[in-house]
């Protein structure tokens, strides 16, 4: 039974995108609390998911400003938690204190300078072509590519990976990609950047455009920690990851990579995309958590 996919969630400040997820799960957005990381980033509860959007003296809007709860692939509700400030919704009258709205995407929610966006969900595309590893990922600690081991000295520099023109890349390339990328990430681990260290990696040692490292939660919604590109700010903004490359990473918890062909029917997630990859990042007893994620554009890849 094909898995239901989710509906991508966008947030934004001041017109400019901060944070991107999936309604996976209800998520209760709005400003930092006392004790609570600085925004923007997303808390994962048992009840479901909290969205820091606004640092905790940000006061325009309210500690728990809007609710986000998914129907089905195709509807969504949404709630303005705030007592006192009307929720704007695009094309439509406002969301007053306290009510609550059946949507389909796509909607577009704002409050005060911070706005959400939900997306129609990626049609899970099980013919894809995707190529992957033969070996599976190993968990921390079990050393497959040489870079688990704890408290192991750190791996010589490696020359930096090149994708052709044409956006592929052999199975040597991508092993040696893997084996590099992650050592940086393990160790950056005890950074609080990390996350912006490894995406920046992916860049700068294969020669993509845009990496993230993304993080998968209890439910197999994906989450972008960091993102890293070359391209302007617009390109980045509307930038996607593809939920079927995911899902595949996610089940067989395996690096794969794609070199996509165009067509009518190609996912927005793909489009002028000429080559991707993700691998897995496993915990120590070897569940997936997260992936490292890279694409190549064809408007840069053509220029």
């Amino acid at each position: 039974m094909a898995e239901s996919p989710f509906l991508p969630v966008f947030f934004y400040h001041a017109r400019r995108r901060v944070l991107v997820g999936v309604l996976d799960t209800p998520l209760e957005i709005g400003r930092q609390r006392e004790g609570e990381p600085t925004p923007a980033v997303r808390l994962d509860r048992q009840d479901g998911a909290r969205i820091i959007v606004a640092p905790i003296d940000d006061v325009e809007i309210s500690r728990s400003h809007v609710g986000l709860r998914p129907i089905d692939e195709a509807t969504f509700e949404v709630q303005n938690l705030s007592r006192t400030l009307p929720l704007k919704i695009a094309s439509q009258a406002d969301l007053s204190p306290g009510e609550t709205r059946l949507l389909a995407p796509p909607a577009l929610l704002q409050f005060g300078s911070y706005a959400v966006r939900v997306d129609p969900a990626e049609q899970l595309d099980e013919s894809l072509e995707l190529e992957g590893l033969p070996e599976r990922t190993a968990p921390p600690g079990a050393g497959i590519f040489g870079f688990g081991t704890p408290g192991a000295a750190a791996a010589p520099p490696t020359p930096p990976i090149r994708i052709s023109s044409s956006g592929t890349f052999d199975e040597s390339s991508l092993l040696q990609w893997l084996e590099t990328v992650m050592g940086v990430f393990q160790s950056a681990a005890n950074s609080h950047d990390f996350p912006m260290q490894a995406a920046r990696a992916v860049v700068n040692i294969v020669g993509l455009d845009t990496a993230a490292m993304l993080r998968c939660s209890a439910t197999g919604g994906w989450a972008t920690e960091a993102l890293h590109s070359n391209l302007g700010d617009a390109q980045a903004s509307s930038w996607l990851p593809s939920q079927t490359l995911l899902s595949r990473v996610h089940r067989e918890r395996r690096t794969f990579r794609h070199v996509p062909s165009m067509g009518s029917d190609t996912p927005r997630s793909l489009q002028d995309v000429c080559a991707l990859v993700a691998a897995p990042i496993l915990d120590g007893a070897g569940e997936v958590i997260g992936a490292l994620y890279g694409d190549r554009r064809l408007t840069v890849a053509s220029s």
